[in-house]
C-alpha cells in the first residue's frame, strides 16, 4: 500500500447484525447487498453527468455563435484552417501557445462540418463539457464527497471567468484538461490495488500528459512535476519506481522535443521568462498583479468560500484576525475614496463589467470577499479537532499524500505566472489551474472540520453565478453579431474587406486572408523573408498597438457604437439586445481623413 494511505476500520455491515436479530437466508442478503452496492455506484455517473450537462446548459443558453474572430482566437482559428485545408500546421506571427491537439482536433470537427468560426469553437466547448465530468469524478477521487465535488465543480466551470473561455478557440480549457486528467490518472495510480495497475496508470498519466500538453505549455507540468510526485509517493514498490521514472524521462525528452520544434516553426512566437532588468517597478507590479488576483480568486470561489461566514459569530479571535480585518477596513476605505475598490477588492472580470460602476455593488462585492477572507482565516486559527471519521471518507488518500501530489505542481506553475505578473501581459485566466488546486484542498477543510456536506445555499450561489455567466456571455455574443452585421452591411456593397476596420480580432482575420503571416513581436522570422513596411492604417498618428501589424488594411470605413464623426453613407444601424447590459447599436462610419470616393 502506498505510503500516506491508511486502512480503514471494517465496519459491521448492518445487513448482518439484523439478520442476528431477525435471520434471513443467505440469497436475501446477497440480493439486498447487491442492491445497495448498485446504487452506491449508480450514484457517481448520476452526479458526475450532472456537472457537464449543467454546463452545456448554461452555453447553449448564451446562444455562442458570431462569424468573426473574438479576442486571439481570430489567429488559433486560421491556423486549424488551414491544417484543415493543407494537413500542415502553419503559426502566423501571434501563437505564443504551441496549441497541438488542440489544432487537430478543430481540423476533425472542420472536415465533418465545414469551416466556420462557431464549428471550430465547438471543439472547445465539446473539450470543456469533458473537463467538467473529469473535474468532478477528480473531486471525488480526491477524497471529496459526490455532492461537494459537484457543487466546487459548478463553482469553478460556471465562473464568469470559465465560461467565455468554453465558448471560444483558446487554449485555457484544453490547457485545464490536461491537468486536470494528469491529476485524475495519478489519483488512480495512487490508490490502485496491484503494481500492474498503478503502473498502467502512470503511464496513462505520462504519455497522454504529453500529448494533451501539447495544447498550451503549462499542460506539460503534469509529466514534468507531477508525475514524479506520484512516483515519489509510490518509490517503496521498485515495480512501479523504476519502471514509471523510466516512462517519465521518456515523456519529459518528448515534451523538450516537441518544445525544441516549435521554437524552429517559421513564424511561431517565443517569449522569454526574465526580463533584462529587474527593478522596483517590477517588483511592484508583481505585488499588485498577486494582491488583486488573490482577492479575484476569492470573488470567483464565493459559493464555497461565503460557506465559512458563520465562524465569524464567535465571541473571540485570534488577533491575527483583528489584525488582517482592520488592515482590510482601512485599506477599503481608502480606496473607497480613490473610487478604486473594484480594482482591487472586487476587480473587474467577465460577467461583473455590467454592475461593476454601481458603488453598492462594488461595496456588496467587497464586503463578501473580505468577510470570506477573515472567516477563513478565522476557522484555520481556532479550528479544533477534525469532525470527520475516517470510515465516512470516499478514499483513504490523505491530507499529506494530496500535499506531496498537488504543491509541486502549484508551486512551478506560480513559479511561472511571476515573471508575467511582473513585467509581461498577465490575465487572470492564467490562475484557473490553480483554482482547481486550491479547491480541493478547500472542500477537503470544509469536510473534515466542519460538515461532511456543503450547504444547500452553496449549491444554489453556484448555479445562480452560472446563470448570470451566461447572461453576460449572451450579451457578449449578441453584441459581436451586430459588429459583424454591421461589417457585413459595407462589404455587401462592394467595398473591398481591406478598406473596413472591425476591431483588432477582425482586422487581424482580414490580414491573414492576404498573407500568412502578421506582423507581430517575438515571432521567428524564416531566413530570406522581408517583412512589409507598415501603413500606420494610413494614419499620421495611430493609437492604436495593432497600427503596425496588419499593413494589409487601410480602412475607409470603420464601425462605432455613436454615429459620430463622419456618418457613413447609406448604411443603416444595426441594433443589439442584451440581457442585463446595456443595449446599443452600431454605425458604420467614415475615417475623418479618407476620401468619400473609396478606400485608400
Amino acid at each position: 500500500m502506498p505510503p500516506g494511505w491508511r486502512s480503514l476500520p471494517q465496519k459491521e455491515s448492518p445487513l448482518v447484525s439484523q439478520s442476528s436479530m431477525n435471520p434471513l437466508p443467505t440469497s436475501d442478503i446477497a440480493v439486498a447487498n447487491d442492491q445497495h452496492r448498485f446504487l452506491r455506484v449508480l450514484g457517481a455517473p448520476i452526479w458526475g453527468v450532472a456537472c457537464p450537462l449543467a454546463l452545456l446548459g448554461a452555453i447553449l443558453l448564451a446562444h455562442p455563435y458570431a462569424e468573426l474572430g473574438l479576442s486571439d482566437d481570430f489567429s488559433f482559428v486560421r491556423t486549424a484552417q488551414v491544417l484543415a485545408q493543407t494537413g500542415h500546421i502553419q503559426y502566423n506571427g501571434w501563437s505564443a501557445p504551441i496549441l497541438g491537439w488542440q489544432l487537430y482536433l478543430a481540423a476533425i470537427f472542420i472536415k465533418f462540418f465545414g469551416f466556420s468560426f462557431t464549428v471550430t469553437r465547438a471543439s472547445v466547448m465539446s473539450v470543456s463539457v469533458a473537463t467538467a465530468f473529469l473535474c468532478q469524478r477528480t473531486f471525488v477521487r480526491a477524497g471529496i464527497h459526490e455532492w461537494n465535488a459537484s457543487i466546487g465543480t459548478l463553482t469553478l466551470m460556471l465562473s464568469p471567468l470559465c465560461m467565455p473561455l468554453e465558448v471560444t478557440f483558446l487554449s485555457d480549457m484544453p490547457g485545464l484538461f490536461a491537468i486536470v486528467s494528469c491529476c485524475y490518472a495519478c489519483l488512480r495510480a495512487l490508490e490502485a490495488k496491484t503494481p500492474n495497475r498503478a503502473l498502467a496508470w502512470v503511464a496513462v498519466a505520462a504519455l497522454s500528459n504529453v500529448v494533451l500538453g501539447s495544447a498550451r505549455q503549462v499542460g506539460w507540468l503534469g509529466v514534468l512535476v507531477m508525475v514524479p510526485s506520484a512516483l515519489w509517493l509510490l518509490r517503496k514498490d521498485r515495480r512501479v519506481f523504476i519502471p514509471g521514472s523510466g516512462l517519465w524521462v521518456l515523456g519529459s525528452a518528448l515534451v523538450f522535443a516537441i518544445l525544441h520544434w516549435f521554437e524552429r516553426q517559421p513564424y511561431a512566437v517565443s517569449e522569454s521568462l526574465l526580463p533584462h532588468r529587474i527593478g522596483w517597478h517590477v517588483l511592484r507590479r508583481l505585488v499588485e498583479h498577486i494582491l488583486r488576483t488573490g482577492f479575484e480568486a476569492v470573488l470567483l470561489l464565493l459559493p464555497v468560500m461565503l460557506m465559512f461566514l458563520p465562524v465569524l459569530r464567535r465571541r473571540s479571535f485570534p488577533k491575527a484576525v483583528y489584525a488582517v480585518g482592520g488592515l482590510f477596513l482601512v485599506s477599503a476605505v481608502w480606496l473607497w475614496g480613490r473610487h478604486q475598490i473594484a480594482s482591487w477588492f472586487a476587480p473587474y472580470l467577465p460577467g461583473v463589467a455590467p454592475f461593476s460602476d454601481l458603488r453598492l455593488t462594488r461595496a456588496g462585492l467587497t464586503l463578501a470577499v473580505l468577510l470570506s477572507i477573515l472567516a477563513l482565516l478565522a476557522s484555520v486559527l481556532t479550528r479544533k479537532n477534525a469532525r470527520q471519521d475516517p470510515a465516512d471518507s470516499p478514499c483513504s488518500i490523505s491530507d499529506r499524500t494530496l500535499a506531496v501530489l498537488l504543491l509541486p505542481f502549484a508551486i512551478s506553475y506560480t513559479s511561472l505566472l511571476l515573471p508575467r505578473a511582473g513585467f509581461g501581459s498577465f490575465w487572470d485566466r492564467y490562475v484557473i489551474p490553480l483554482l482547481f488546486v486550491f479547491l480541493i484542498f478547500l472542500l477537503r477543510y470544509w469536510q473534515k472540520y466542519f460538515s461532511p456536506r456543503l450547504p444547500l445555499a452553496a449549491l444554489i450561489l453556484a448555479v445562480g453565478l452560472g446563470l448570470y455567466a451566461s447572461a453576460v456571455l449572451h450579451d457578449d455574443f449578441a453584441y459581436n453579431r451586430a459588429r459583424i452585421a454591421a461589417i457585413d452591411e459595407v462589404l455587401a456593397s462592394g467595398v473591398p474587406a481591406t478598406a473596413v476596420s472591425g476591431g483588432w480580432d477582425y482586422d487581424g482575420w482580414t490580414e491573414l486572408q492576404f498573407s500568412d503571416h502578421i506582423v507581430g513581436p517575438g515571432m521567428n522570422v524564416p531566413p530570406g523573408v522581408t517583412l512589409p513596411k507598415p501603413t500606420h492604417y494610413g494614419l499620421a498618428h495611430c493609437p492604436w498597438f495593432y497600427c503596425d501589424m496588419y499593413p494589409h488594411v487601410v480602412p475607409h470605413y470603420t464601425i462605432s457604437l455613436h454615429p459620430d464623426p463622419i456618418p457613413g453613407a447609406n448604411f443603416a444601424p444595426v441594433p443589439y439586445h442584451s440581457w442585463i447590459g446595456p443595449s446599443g447599436t452600431f454605425y458604420v462610419v467614415r475615417f475623418p481623413d479618407r476620401s468619400a470616393d473609396g478606400p485608400v
